[in-house]
C-alpha cells in the first residue's frame, strides 16, 4: 500500500497509520507491544521523528520511554471537523519526561487541563494497530483504607 494514501479503519473512518515503513518500522511494532519506543542516533541525541534511517543522519538504535510526559499545549474541539472524530474532543501536545520528544494524542471528552500536568501514556486499537494516546496522570495511588486486605497492614500484635 502507498503510504500516502489514506488508511481508514472500517465502520469509524478513522486514519489507521501506514506502519510499514522503514524510518517508522520500529516505532509502531514497539507499539504493538505495547512499549513507546524512541530513535536515538549513534552519539545517543533524539531522531524525532525518526528518518533517514541507514544514514549518519538516522537512527542507530530504539530505546523504550517510560511513557510519562508533561502537557505542552492543548485545544478543545468542539465542532467536529471530520465525521471520524466527533466533538468535543481533546487535542493534547506532550513532552516525554525522559526524552526530548513531544507526541500529540486525543482525549474523548473536554477534560479539565493544565500546562504542565502530568500525563501518561494509554493504547488505543484502532483496526490492528495499536497507537499511543496520551491521558491525565493521577500520579501513584494510594491504598484504600476501607481495603479489608490492608486494614490490618503496618499494626503488630
Amino acid at each position: 500500500m502507498n503510504p500516502s494514501q489514506e488508511n481508514h479503519q472500517p465502520g469509524t473512518h478513522q486514519p489507521i497509520p501506514f506502519t510499514a515503513d522503514r524510518d517508522t518500522g520500529p516505532f509502531w511494532e514497539g507499539c504493538a507491544q505495547q512499549r513507546l519506543l524512541v530513535a536515538l542516533r549513534e552519539d545517543g541525541s533524539v531522531v524525532h521523528p525518526p528518518v533517514a534511517t541507514g544514514t549518519a543522519r538516522g537512527p542507530r538504535r530504539w530505546v523504550e520511554a517510560k511513557g510519562t510526559a508533561t502537557l505542552h499545549t492543548w485545544t478543545v474541539v468542539r465542532h467536529a471537523v471530520d465525521p471520524a472524530f466527533p466533538a468535543p474532543y481533546t487535542l493534547v501536545l506532550v513532552e516525554l519526561t525522559d526524552h526530548p520528544v513531544r507526541l500529540i494524542g486525543t482525549l474523548d471528552a473536554e477534560v479539565a487541563l493544565e500546562a504542565g500536568m502530568p500525563m501518561r501514556v494509554r493504547w488505543e486499537d484502532r483496526g490492528g494497530v495499536t497507537i499511543p494516546q496520551w491521558e491525565p496522570d493521577p500520579g501513584p495511588s494510594t491504598p484504600d483504607s476501607s481495603d479489608p486486605d490492608r486494614k490490618n497492614e503496618g499494626t503488630r500484635s
